[in-house]
């Protein structure tokens, strides 16, 4: 016969786990929004409820929390003649959840061989493009490198070409020594406020690069209905330059391809094609 604080404890413990298993039947909305790679916004708990004593010594582990990904059980109980296992619960992050963004891709299926990625958090998504390495001298040189092994920086590699993006018809078919420029936005801060850090093998970078950023979000284009951040190739530019706010249907453009014989300058933040082009100097 148990006792009534072995009673309590037992029916806790029974309560803990048919809300763990309710938790994980819940979908939630916004799933189909949350961009690739991203983790479900809801925390997991971060442990079940303790186990009951067992009388006999089979003490019932608490069942842990599944919302969120937390799938570990809680505390064990202690018996008689043995204890429970000691079964940790993941608590998995607190992570923010998205809301729709727009991008070239949904999620890595639109991304054959490569992967879809955020350019800012919760931001414009695009399939990423890794370049190849070099793996012999360019000429007519100098080249910095004519493989990853004589880059004297850690985690430096070699790559044909510029890193950054070439205007006004410059060319370079050298090779340049390529490291990580930032890992977070704070390491931008220096090159401006407006400065974000994107993922190598996005916007035409080899390595992780800062680009200015006057938006971050679809959000922060108000200026007219319908505006989107988006990376923007400016006119004489060989690859996108930035992320600006574009609004469509209007006068908007992340090219020259979308200004039927205009070209897409940028300006005050937003990209808009002009009958004029830029001067080069």
């Amino acid at each position: 016969m148990r006792s009534g604080a072995e009673q309590k404890l037992a029916r806790a413990a029974a309560a803990g786990a048919a809300l763990a298993l309710a938790l994980g039947a819940c979908s939630h909305p916004w799933e189909d929004y949350r961009p690739a790679g991203a983790t479900s916004s809801v925390p997991s708990s971060a442990g079940g409820a303790a186990g009951g004593t067992g009388a006999h010594g089979a003490a019932a582990a608490g069942a842990g929390g599944a919302a969120g990904g937390g799938a570990g059980a809680g505390a064990a109980g202690t018996g008689a003649a043995g204890a429970g296992p000691d079964v940790p619960g993941d608590a998995g992050p607190d992570v923010v959840a998205c809301a729709p963004n727009s991008g070239d891709c949904k999620d890595h299926s639109d991304c054959p061989a490569s992967s879809c990625v955020e350019l800012t958090k919760c931001g414009f998504r695009v399939c990423t493009k890794p370049w190849p390495e070099a793996n012999a001298c360019s000429p007519p040189g100098p080249n910095e490198c004519c493989a990853s092994k004589d880059c004297p920086d850690k985690g430096a590699k070699c790559f044909k070409g510029d890193p950054k993006p070439l205007c006004c018809g410059e060319t370079v078919d050298v090779n340049h020594c390529v490291a990580d420029a930032c890992s977070k936005d704070a390491d931008c801060n220096a090159q401006g406020d407006i400065m974000v850090c994107i993922p190598g093998g996005t916007m035409g970078r080899p390595m992780a690069s800062c680009v200015e950023a006057p938006c971050k979000l679809d959000s922060d284009c108000k200026a007219e209905p319908g505006g989107i951040c988006a990376p923007v190739t400016k006119t004489t530019c060989d690859r996108p330059v930035g992320l600006y706010c574009v609004y469509y249907p209007s006068d908007g453009c992340r090219s020259d391809a979308d200004c039927q014989g205009k070209y897409c300058l940028v300006a005050g933040g937003r990209a808009s094609c002009k009958p004029n082009p830029a001067q080069c100097q």
